[in-house]
């Protein structure tokens, strides 16, 4: 069987996400033209790259603030930060991230900020859950999306979508002032322009959803470069996608998920990712570890176990 290599995937995620870009920034054309003509795709450009030059940036410790997310110091963790340190390094990052601490049992983590203000936080739960091979290939994972300037290339869609969208929104209005006129000089409806400004904003969300899909698989290829250990990440997505379930549901119910329709996921399934994983798994050599297995930290020993719920900023940990 002819098996796929890592940069034969690492290639095809590159285009993908280069056509996806592609197709948002022609998607906002239309739609720009299809409201003003050619001056409303120079003005919808023009808001585009004024938004991505001098837009407000929201601050990674504002997002931080609002999950109670407190600084991992390298003195409490050092065994965890030797490891991170030496992924970091390997990377070749400019401005290393700050490591925090997320107190709540929901098995999560996730990467906030831009540039100098890079944050990596980690859940409870998902430090409880995986062993120290595990968690090295998931912060690897996290590390390539800041690698990879996934943040910024997923901030430049956002701005595309929410333009397309505010653009669409513009046509309407435009539409409903002129109806009078339409209907009392019996002009035709522009039906053309209803239906562009209709699907648009849609099609651009699920352009968007379709990019993120493609940077995390190609974070996960990153990361196996990172460890040189694919099945560490393996294992540790299919752990998650095992405790996402309640035990009621592990025994009762095995395997038993309503998947959510494709289109509509922000992140591949896990099994497409695994067997992603798996495929490219032949090119590396056996794990030689970048943490030391036999060592753990034992300040997790003594952190607070918070059962996760809304809060009152609205997010769920």
């Amino acid at each position: 069987m002819n098996i796929p290599s890592a940069k034969s995937y690492q290639h095809q995620n590159y285009l993908h996400s280069l056509l996806l870009l592609i197709a948002m920034l022609g998607l906002l054309a239309l739609i720009g033209f299809s409201v003003a003509g050619p001056a409303g795709v120079l003005g919808a450009f023009a808001i585009f790259l004024l938004i991505i030059i001098t837009g407000p940036r929201v601050s990674s410790r504002f997002i931080l603030s609002l999950y109670r997310a407190r600084l991992i110091h390298p003195e409490q963790a050092p065994e965890l930060y030797n490891g991170f340190y030496k992924l970091v390094d390997k990377a070749q990052i400019k401005y290393p991230p700050a490591l925090y601490y997320l107190p709540s049992q929901v098995l999560n983590t996730f990467t906030v900020g831009l540039k100098k203000d890079t944050c990596i936080v980690i859940s409870d739960g998902l430090l409880r859950c995986l062993d120290n091979r595990e968690l090295t290939a998931v912060l690897a994972h996290e590390i390539s999306h800041i690698r990879n300037h996934d943040l910024w290339v997923m901030f430049i869609a956002d701005v595309l979508s929410r333009l397309t969208s505010l653009l669409a929104l513009s046509g309407y209005l435009l539409i409903l002032l002129y109806l009078p006129m339409l209907i009392l000089y019996e002009q035709l409806v522009p039906w053309l322009l209803l239906i562009i400004l209709v699907l648009a904003p849609n099609i651009s969300a699920l352009l968007q959803l379709a990019l993120s899909r493609t940077r995390e698989y190609s974070a996960d290829l990153v990361a196996a470069q990172l460890t040189g250990d694919p099945l560490g990440l393996a294992s540790a997505l299919n752990k998650l996608e095992y405790y996402q379930h309640s035990w009621i549901e592990r025994i009762l119910l095995p395997g038993h998920k309503v998947p959510d329709p494709s289109l509509l996921r922000s992140h591949p399934t896990t099994q497409s990712r695994i067997r992603r994983l798996n495929d490219i798994a032949q090119e590396f050599p056996q794990h030689s570890g970048i943490f030391n297995t036999d060592d753990t930290d034992t300040w997790l020993d003594t952190a607070p176990k918070k059962n996760p719920r809304r809060r009152i900023s609205g997010l769920w940990y």
